[in-house]
């Protein structure tokens, strides 16, 4: 009884001023992904500017895609093996099938299509022309999306109630996820907690892993 009487309860409020590692310090560690299959015009100047970049001319299989949290595929004329007319946009939504925890964008020279338009629901679209500058800012939000705390507890929080876990279940583990990151270093090999009756699925707590992972590696 006395050990709950000194038990703090957290929530993501908590971590709203929480200092982030510099954007330039995630940029190199944070893999990206560029498929394209001509010459990428801004490839050297990501590179200089710090980013983590490889370009693939295509992608036959998507497990090519494993190791990169970021990744972003120009529309046409890639994902020709899969031998959709949709181009990138299936490579795209065959990836985060598999991959739903990583940050997906894609670049063209025109979205008129309706189809690859619903496709694309959720991924970040980028007009092929951008300047370096946009380039760099799209990037770096996709590089947040992974690697800011409170953002990736909005997935997990999303994931969770879409699993249909109780309200006061998922309230533990944002106070869990909190404590972990504020007062034991970012140490979530044991979350979500198996001592305690979550009910949350292998093929969630693997997704749910594979979001903290960014946090610990990029944010902390």
């Amino acid at each position: 009884m006395l050990m709950s009487l000194f038990y703090r309860s957290y929530d993501i409020n908590d971590l709203k001023n929480y200092p982030l590692s510099p954007i330039g310090k995630r940029r190199g560690s944070c893999k990206v992904a560029i498929i394209d299959d001509e010459p990428f015009v801004y490839e050297d100047k990501l590179r200089h500017l710090g980013f983590n970049l490889i370009v693939f001319p295509d992608v036959d299989d998507v497990h090519q895609l494993e190791a990169y949290p970021v990744i972003i595929s120009d529309i046409r004329g890639v994902g020709k093996g899969f031998q959709s007319e949709f181009g990138g946009a299936f490579l795209i939504q065959e990836c985060r099938k598999i991959y739903p925890n990583k940050a997906y964008g894609v670049y063209s020279g025109s979205m008129q299509n309706l189809q690859i338009v619903s496709m694309l629901r959720d991924v970040m679209v980028i007009k092929k022309d951008e300047s370096i500058d946009n380039w760099t800012t799209y990037i770096d939000t996709m590089i947040n999306s992974l690697s800011d705390p409170v953002i990736c507890w909005k997935k997990i929080r999303n994931i969770l109630l879409e699993q249909d876990l109780p309200l006061k279940a998922v309230e533990r583990l944002e106070s869990e996820y909190v404590d972990i990151i504020l007062n034991k270093k970012g140490d979530f090999s044991s979350f979500p907690s198996r001592s305690k009756k979550y009910n949350v699925g292998e093929d969630v707590r693997a997704i749910i892993n594979s979001l903290v992972a960014g946090v610990i590696l990029s944010a902390l």
